[in-house]
């Protein structure tokens, strides 16, 4: 997809339904159109506004500029790497899949894992979706190889099992449309944060503690042959990325980073625990 210029494949578009009516797209210039005639533009950008209803972004530009901006310097990198080497060796074949980042926010993690994947020769046909179009407007701005929708991610307007992969990273969970969307061999691989996320930003802040076992409960329930890997690590930061790290989070989003600077540390810990799991058929 180019600026000013919008490619869409027929591969990728077949992806799509309206979210009006759900029929299919038929056409593809500086817009789309589907079999009803309902009609939805690309922006200038190539990013894709599909909400029925504009609704107002819980996270502002600053969130998602420290975020891609402590993303590029490797703050997620052994996550990032544990994800496209889990799709590698699922889908080793030079048969192109299908892979959808739901809840991508800025889509910096997403294109890193895409990267990876091009670089080892496996095709794939890439979606990112966010209801915040903050959001998926700086995604788009970054990698046009990912066709980006602004769109509810109650209500994906995604063929119905379309998806080779579904990535879901720190981001919440919606297992029926997850069910909906995968093909009957497809993959969720869903990254939750764990206790020790960020555990100095916590300390520091005197945040409530954090425990993910409802979470993992729930997408162990959900999924089948569920694995799960653990990712943790120390960042050392200079004071730029210590400010990026605190703006980053929307845990931060109340809290003022000046009066609370002194109290920060320049160590950041990475603690999170990669789920992995297949399709649950719906007699089981």
């Amino acid at each position: 997809m180019k600026k000013n210029s919008i490619t869409v494949s027929d591969e990728v578009l077949c992806l799509l339904h309206c979210p009006i009516c759900k029929t299919r797209f038929t056409n593809c210039t500086k817009y789309i159109t589907c079999e009803r005639n309902h009609t939805f533009d690309f922006s200038k950008s190539g990013y894709l506004n599909l909400l029925k209803k504009n609704k107002k972004d819980i996270y502002d530009k600053a969130l998602f500029n420290a975020r891609k901006q402590i993303i590029e310097k490797g703050f997620f990198e052994g996550i990032e790497q544990l994800i496209s080497n889990t799709i590698l060796k699922r889908c080793p074949s030079s048969e192109r899949i299908s892979i959808l980042d739901m809840g991508c926010g800025e889509g910096t993690i997403f294109s890193n894992i895409l990267g990876a994947l091009k670089q080892k020769g496996l095709p794939y046909n890439a979606i990112g979706i966010d209801n915040s179009k903050e959001g998926i407007m700086s995604a788009s701005r970054s990698d046009m190889s990912v066709l980006w929708l602004v769109s509810d991610i109650a209500k994906v307007p995604i063929t119905d099992r379309s998806m080779d992969i579904i990535l879901n990273t720190l981001s919440p969970a919606n297992y029926n449309e997850f069910n909906r969307l995968l093909k009957s061999d497809g993959m969720i691989i869903k990254t939750v944060p764990n206790k020790e996320y960020l555990i100095e930003l916590r300390q520091a802040t005197h945040l409530n503690e954090y425990s993910n076992k409802e979470v993992v409960s729930l997408f162990s329930e959900n999924t089948l042959n569920y694995k799960s890997v653990r990712v943790n690590y120390q960042k050392k930061m200079s004071d730029k990325e210590r400010s990026l790290v605190f703006k980053m989070t929307p845990l931060t989003q109340k809290i003022d980073f000046k009066e609370q600077e002194s109290s920060l540390s320049n160590i950041a810990t990475v603690d999170v625990t990669v789920l992995m799991g297949e399709k649950k058929p719906l007699h089981l």
